[in-house]
């Protein structure tokens, strides 16, 4: 969202490389966001994968190169649809709490954060706030599973600093046509700019100053990937299995 989302990257390159023995795919572009008398923003984004793995990693670096304090919020659409989604998934991660954002939240309750269904005539997006915390390095986790895909299950991770994005928003939408859950860290609670300025939980960056962020997203082949993910959450995630089939719509 924003004008930032409408602008084409400049000073594309490609840095692809061999470190070690691992061939590392790498690509990186700068956007600015500037307005006269106004803010001036840069994002510098690095997307890498290593040939062979099963996950890639976002490294943004965004810089306030004007001369005044600039706001600074920012959040990663991060989207999964079927067959990943289904009955059957179960969403996984790190959090120390939940809240409904929306009165569609409200009313489903908080029983159902966790818990999906298949496509539902005429039901409406529903969205929660989760405050996360991290593991003994400070990365939060969450993830979309689903044990009837693939031989033995099949899942979405998205890993990221806590210290710097400590909040993920479950956007979750179980209508026909536009199926989807939207995991997605970042800064801020959702709420728009003058009603966080208001509150005094606008984030600023000064002149000169940067902020970085990582968000890894990969991929849970099997029991073996998932266990080990489940066993990894810190012990204040209060999850559970989802009974299946289960609407909240």
């Amino acid at each position: 969202h924003g004008r930032c989302n409408l602008i084409p990257a400049q000073r594309v390159c490609d840095l692809s490389d061999w470190k070690g023995d691992e061939y590392v795919m790498s690509v990186t572009g700068i956007v600015e966001e500037c307005v006269i008398f106004g803010h001036r923003m840069r994002l510098t984004r690095t997307v890498s994968a290593r040939i062979g793995g099963k996950s890639l990693r976002i490294h943004d670096v965004v810089t306030n190169f004007g001369y005044q304090p600039a706001p600074f919020t920012i959040l990663y659409h991060i989207n999964a649809g079927f067959p990943l989604l289904s009955a059957r998934s179960q969403l996984l991660l790190s959090r120390a709490s939940t809240e409904p954002l929306d009165a569609e939240a409200v009313r489903a309750g908080l029983d159902n954060v966790l818990r999906f269904s298949d496509p539902v005539p005429g039901c409406a997006e529903q969205v929660f706030l989760h405050r996360m915390i991290g593991d003994a390095r400070g990365w939060a986790s969450a993830a979309l599973v689903n044990p009837d895909l693939g031989p033995d299950g099949l899942g979405l991770y998205v890993r990221f600093p806590v210290a710097v994005l400590p909040v993920m928003a479950e956007w979750k939408m179980m209508g026909e046509g536009d199926y989807v859950l939207g995991m997605e860290p970042c800064n801020v609670d959702l709420m728009p700019r003058a009603e966080l300025r208001k509150k005094g939980l606008l984030p600023m960056l000064a002149p000169g100053a940067q902020a970085e962020l990582t968000v890894e997203i990969g991929i849970l082949e099997g029991p073996q990937d998932i266990h080990a993910f489940t066993l990894a959450l810190p012990h204040a995630y209060g999850g559970h299995r989802p009974s299946g089939g289960r609407s909240s719509c």
